[in-house]
């Protein structure tokens, strides 16, 4: 008789802001390779559904030790929520005119509620190719 799996129940996943920012990064990294308006219109919708508030209380160190220990070849990655993330779909959905509704929805979309919030530094890295 084989062996049956030892498998551990899975750990509940816990899907809160923070997970939701990583998350539209990546699907705007994987919209402008592959030039994927819909993917990139869901990206943006993320990435607006969380409201990004800087921590209060920390001071930034201005001697530039910082800038040296980071790794050659990374540079920050574009905010998915930024108007020219909105530009980029507009381009992407050219005369497809259910793409084009899509994007202007975005646009002219209006909070709903509460966003989830996130303080602190989110910041996510990108290799240069």
């Amino acid at each position: 008789m084989p062996d049956t799996a030892n498998l551990t129940p899975a750990e509940p996943v816990h899907n809160g802001p923070v997970a939701r920012v990583i998350l539209a990064q990546r699907n705007y990294e994987a919209a402008i390779e592959h030039g994927d308006a819909l993917l990139l219109v869901g990206a943006i919708r993320l990435a607006r559904s969380v409201t990004l508030r800087p921590a209060t209380g920390w001071t930034k160190a201005t001697s530039g030790a910082a800038d040296k220990e980071q790794p050659a070849g990374r540079t920050a990655a574009p905010d998915p929520a930024s108007p020219e993330a909105l530009s980029i779909a507009q381009a992407l959905a050219g005369e497809d005119p259910t793409l084009q509704d899509l994007v202007y929805d975005i646009d002219a979309q209006l909070p709903l509620g509460r966003h989830a919030t996130v303080t602190g530094a989110v910041r996510t890295r990108r290799r240069a190719e």
